[in-house]
């Protein structure tokens, strides 16, 4: 589960051989997100890369795109030397970007999320099932039931 960025978004941001910073980074962020997604990885791995990835994301609004933001005010005209984009197509692009991103991120945390239910699940059962049964004998079996069970 790769995720592609079509090529009507690539044109936008790379201009004969250079690539425009923040597309750049949005790459990079991407190839983040497919190491959560990759199976070679172990599963608690895999979580941390996808909170690397949000974590990133978060940054780069803050920074990035709120200069972009204060640019885009304050000098709609100017463009960025390499690639000549102004802020506001800037902006626009990553949006494009950053929506295939996140949709890409939801899937991936719905999978991780029904990986760690598993892993915990059997974590859990082997780990209480003799205290569990010798405390809740003759209760019924959703007593003992962890929480992520439930």
């Amino acid at each position: 589960m790769k995720l592609t960025v079509p090529q009507k978004i690539k044109k936008k941001f790379i201009r004969d051989i250079y690539v425009n910073r923040e597309y750049s980074w949005l790459l990079f962020n991407k190839r983040v997100l497919d190491q959560s997604v990759d199976l070679t990885n172990p599963l608690l791995e895999r979580c941390k890369f996808l909170s690397i990835f949000t974590s990133n994301l978060d940054e780069f609004f803050m920074v990035r795109v709120g200069s972009l933001y204060n640019e885009s005010i304050s000098e709609p005209q100017a463009t960025e030397n390499k690639t000549r984009l102004t802020s506001a197509k800037q902006l626009d692009g990553i949006a494009d970007v950053v929506q295939k991103l996140y949709e890409m991120r939801a899937v991936c945390y719905s999978a991780l999320r029904k990986d760690l239910g598993k892993t915990v699940c059997a974590f859990c059962a082997r780990r209480t099932s003799r205290r569990a049964r010798r405390r809740n004998a003759g209760r019924s079996s959703s007593a003992t039931s962890c929480r992520c069970c439930r």
